[in-house]
């Protein structure tokens, strides 16, 4: 018998195999485990100006699709949940509407006191999380945000504020 078809007997019946053969043969099953799961990957390169959208249409795609934010997103749906919050804070105020629950003039303030351009990091914006859920149950906040189009918000970022908590 040769020497390639002694390794063939000794692939074929598990037998005297090497601890390199046994790597070799993982790294092949990787390997195509790997092919069979790019090949329906799509990548998508969205081009633009700033400010038209780019990372928002990401974002969007992650929500819809299930899938958790990447850090590099993290942030910009921290902010943006906080900027909604502040708009929608705001506009209370000034269409002059009471809270259901008292407390929540605590959280408006604090809420109204957030400052732009911030990094925003999860440890920070766990910090805002609790009033933010507050306001977010409130009716004047609701009757706010049912005034529609008079503020500028992004829906998608307060509907799905639960999943960043």
């Amino acid at each position: 018998m040769s020497s390639w078809q002694q390794r063939l007997y000794e692939a074929s019946c598990g037998c005297c195999i090497s601890e390199a053969e046994l790597r070799s043969r993982e790294i092949d099953r990787q390997i195509a485990e790997d092919e069979v799961r790019y090949r329906n990957q799509i990548n998508v390169f969205p081009l633009g100006t700033s400010g038209s959208g780019r990372s928002t249409f990401l974002m969007q795609i992650n929500i819809l699709y299930g899938k958790d934010f990447d850090n590099e997103f993290r942030t910009t749906v921290y902010s943006e949940i906080i900027k909604g919050m502040k708009v929608l804070a705001d506009a209370r105020r000034k269409s002059r509407l009471e809270w259901q629950d008292p407390s929540n003039k605590q959280h408006e303030k604090k809420i109204l006191n957030f400052q732009l351009p911030q990094l925003i990091d999860t440890e920070k914006f766990m910090g805002y999380f609790e009033s933010i859920k507050s306001l977010w149950t409130d009716k004047a906040i609701q009757d706010a945000y049912d005034g529609g189009g008079k503020f500028q918000l992004v829906r998608m970022y307060i509907i799905n504020f639960d999943r960043c908590g």
